[in-house]
């Protein structure tokens, strides 16, 4: 699916915030992002959807679209991000699984980061095809979608490894934040929060 068969319509940055603050505010990136840098250092918002909401739709509610699509669609943006440059990210924030979680004993668990117990599945330029972001998409255990695509320190470049991200590794991260997407009408859409 091309993007021009999308349905885009920007969003004001406030109320882009304001959303992102209340249903994904318990993510350990937003915590230190706040509210303020959410408004002050938007560059645009955007609601990206199969098909347009009827209006008056409300964000947590489904608008009978297809999900199919917008999720081929971040694959696509991450795996362009991805090839900029070696240093880049797509982390998938898991906010229901722990670091110490058992292994499943079904099926081969990829490294994951993880920080003051948050997990994240990532995804770098190394390993940035198609099966590799879906996979990091697919192990999310939440019934929330949160993406955020940042610069990471060199040492993570080629990492295969599961890592606990030190304070450092963390808010270099967090300071390079560059887009920020999570799920709209019940997983029909994504709000896409870019950074100036």
């Amino acid at each position: 699916m091309t993007q021009s068969s999308l349905a885009i319509s920007r969003v004001e940055v406030v109320v882009a915030a304001s959303y992102i603050l209340e249903h994904i505010g318990d993510s350990q990136l937003i915590q230190t992002l706040g509210f303020g840098l959410l408004t002050s250092q938007c560059r645009a918002a955007h609601i990206v959807a199969a098909r347009g909401p009827v209006p008056g739709s409300k964000w947590d509610s489904g608008i009978g679209g297809d999900a199919g699509p917008v999720r081929e669609w971040l694959i696509q943006e991450s795996i362009s991000y991805l090839a900029r440059d070696a240093e880049r990210a797509v982390l998938f924030v898991d906010l229901v699984s722990s670091p110490s979680d058992p292994k499943p004993a079904h099926r081969d668990r990829p490294p994951f980061w993880h920080h003051r117990g948050e997990v994240f599945w990532p995804v770098v330029a190394a390993s940035s095809r198609h099966c590799d972001v879906a996979r990091a998409m697919a192990w999310n255990a939440g019934f929330r979608q949160i993406a955020w695509f940042s610069r990471i320190p060199l040492p993570l470049v080629s990492n295969a490894e599961t890592v606990a991200l030190s304070e450092s590794e963390f808010g270099l991260m967090v300071s390079s934040v560059e887009r920020i997407i999570t799920d709209v009408f019940d997983g029909e859409g994504y709000l896409d929060w870019m950074r100036e």
